[in-house]
């Protein structure tokens, strides 16, 4: 009973991330994303930005693939506004030490938001670990807002690779 309890307990306490468990990551509890209760959540943290949060949804079917930007209750950002998920671009980058994961949704006046998670070390052996949405216009970077802990919850970008448009080498 007490190993039963001490399990429960730690398992709460766990931050969950569908890097290693994709298929089995649990979604954020209700009110932590801005997905509504009918969708898929594929990505969702709160950021290191004054209590805003990143989702990315997704409907049941894949018919529509979403970015949600600002403060549970108040969203500040969606893209696209059609939710088409071909104007959803998904890549993947790999390094000897690790993976990086990412949809990049169409902004206004070229800018793109481009939701990022990355798990592994650099050369010198650091973690290489982060996630968040990186705002780019062209080959700029022009702002990375990272999530809290670089852990994102939800079923994981690399679910969405299959029902978005691959990135062109």
């Amino acid at each position: 009973m007490l190993v039963a309890l001490l399990v429960f307990v730690v398992s709460l306490g766990a931050s969950p991330t569908w890097a290693a468990d994709p298929a089995g990551a649990p979604a954020p509890a209700a009110g932590l994303s801005h997905c509504a209760a009918d969708e898929r959540v594929v990505f969702s943290c709160a950021t290191t930005s004054g209590g805003k949060h990143i989702s990315v949804c997704a409907t049941t079917d894949w018919g529509r693939v979403t970015y949600r930007f600002g403060r549970i209750g108040s969203i500040e950002r969606t893209s696209p506004v059609s939710g088409d998920p071909q104007q959803v671009v998904s890549a993947r980058l790999t390094w000897a030490r690790g993976w990086e994961d990412s949809l990049r949704f169409p902004g206004d006046d070229g800018v793109t938001y481009r939701v990022v998670h990355a798990v592994g070390s650099g050369i010198d052996g650091d973690s290489n670990n982060y996630a968040g949405v990186k705002v780019e216009k062209g080959d700029k970077e022009l702002a990375f807002v990272r999530c809290v802990g670089s852990t994102a919850t939800g079923e994981g970008l690399e679910q969405a690779a299959d029902h978005v448009r691959p990135a062109t080498p």
